[in-house]
């Protein structure tokens, strides 16, 4: 992690789980980060006890998730966090315990812990969303920062939910999600229309290629669940949310280049 870095924007935190919500809030944070001059931290929990060295039960009986299977959502949040971030400014930890509780330590220090939220696609605006999870509900009450919960759907759940942490009450509203700067006034209108339809072209070729990228990591994690049967209902998840950002990506690509 970058000094400079940390000082200019803090560090974002980010709960990593290996599902599809976990993609969206990363992407979010990346984003974030990227117009405050921050860093993303990827922490991904593996929910067991911590034992002590002196408890006598041998490494291999906490099973085959100290390998490379057990890394599989961190090093697919990493891939998509690097689309946004450069190296310097993101880092990964994998750790173990109660969830809960190590988001809550990770959280000192930091600007902001952002967690994903699975909200159901085709919610009516009248429809209630479902409540956040234990985990989410733990973090809004003992995190040391503001909390960020982001929604998978952008039907009636709102993208991106900013909760103030809970010993911060009287410091002020929570910051706000910033917004890069809009060109200034000496910009006339043909340039502003120029450089809008510029942006727009290679912001849709980037999806394009993006949305290429999300088709092959899900044809290879839908191989890796037919070779490897012991973890396929994970590779499974995987798969099917790299092929669900995909498809997202490449209609939100579709639609912008019939419009522009």
């Amino acid at each position: 992690m970058q000094g400079d870095t940390a000082r200019a924007g803090g560090r974002i935190v980010v709960g990593v789980d290996g599902r599809a919500a976990t993609l969206t809030a990363v992407r979010w944070a990346a984003q974030e980060a990227l117009m405050r001059q921050a860093s993303v931290h990827l922490v991904l929990v593996r929910d067991r006890p911590v034992r002590a060295p002196y408890s006598g039960v041998p490494k291999a009986a906490l099973g085959d998730e100290d390998g490379a299977d057990g890394r599989v959502p961190l090093v697919t949040a990493k891939l998509e966090a690097g689309w946004i971030l450069p190296p310097g400014r993101l880092s990964s930890e994998l750790a173990d315990g109660s969830p809960a509780k190590v988001l809550i330590g990770r959280s000192a220090g930091a600007a902001l812990l952002v967690l994903g939220r699975a909200c159901r696609e085709g919610l009516s605006a009248g429809e209630a969303p479902p409540p956040v999870g234990p985990v989410s509900r733990a973090c809004l009450k003992g995190a040391a920062c503001p909390v960020v919960v982001v929604a998978t759907s952008d039907a009636a759940c709102p993208s991106a939910c900013i909760y103030p942490a809970p010993g911060a009450a009287r410091a002020g509203p929570p910051p706000a999600a910033m917004l890069p700067a809009e060109p200034g006034d000496a910009m006339t209108g043909s340039q502003a229309r120029a450089r809008a339809e510029d942006l727009m072209t290679r912001t849709v070729e980037v999806a394009v290629r993006f949305a290429a990228v999300e088709d092959r990591l899900a044809a290879t994690f839908g191989e890796l669940a037919v070779a490897r049967p012991e973890k396929s209902a994970h590779y499974q998840v995987i798969s099917q949310a790299a092929g669900g950002v995909a498809r997202r990506a490449r209609q939100w690509a579709e639609a912008h280049a019939a419009t522009g």
